[in-house]
């Protein structure tokens, strides 16, 4: 297969529609995606050589810091955390944050982060959080150390960070596998 270049790369980083973040190993922000802009508000300039820590919500900093050194310690693992980010116009918003350790990757030399927004996803309206049962819920199976698959109609409907990564894959990849069961 033909490896893109840096053009088709940068096409590819512009159209998504998810935001994308290159950390140091000090978890600054090195480069971000035009769609970091459409889904926190900010512009690559407003970002750069930021912590990328200040994006956690309040009450979401020791889950952050918990989730870098994860990455830190686990080298080319992809992991996931959902979390509330701060929006630019000064809301919270529910964000699926993906994540791998390419620091060792000569090419790359970063800590990759994907961005995508949750609230619409797990039944709020924009700006709002779930509620607190709902969210402990929600925590407690996407932060489980136990693989949770749900299957329906034959078809793989969910499966958690720890189940996906068990089977080689990160959650989207996994989910969007035609005939994975």
């Amino acid at each position: 297969p033909m490896m893109p270049d840096v053009a088709r790369l940068a096409a590819l980083t512009t159209l998504g529609s998810d935001g994308l973040l290159l950390l140091d190993p000090d978890g600054v922000v090195e480069w971000s995606s035009p769609a970091v802009s459409d889904v926190l508000g900010y512009d690559a300039e407003q970002l750069a050589r930021q912590a990328a820590h200040r994006l956690a919500g309040p009450n979401e900093g020791e889950r952050w810091e918990t989730f870098v050194g994860d990455l830190l310690a686990r080298p080319g693992v992809s992991l996931f955390i959902r979390l509330h980010c701060r929006h630019r116009d000064g809301g919270l918003r529910w964000m699926d944050v993906s994540g791998q350790n390419l620091l060792a990757e000569p090419t790359v030399r970063a800590i990759a982060l994907r961005l995508r927004e949750s609230t619409t996803r797990m039944g709020a309206t924009e700006g709002a959080s779930p509620g607190a049962e709902e969210l402990k819920f929600r925590t407690l199976v996407e932060d489980s150390l136990v693989s949770i698959f749900i299957l329906q109609n034959g078809r793989l409907a969910y499966a958690n960070p720890t189940g996906a990564a068990l089977l080689g894959y990160a959650v989207p990849e996994l989910l969007a596998l035609e005939s994975a069961f």
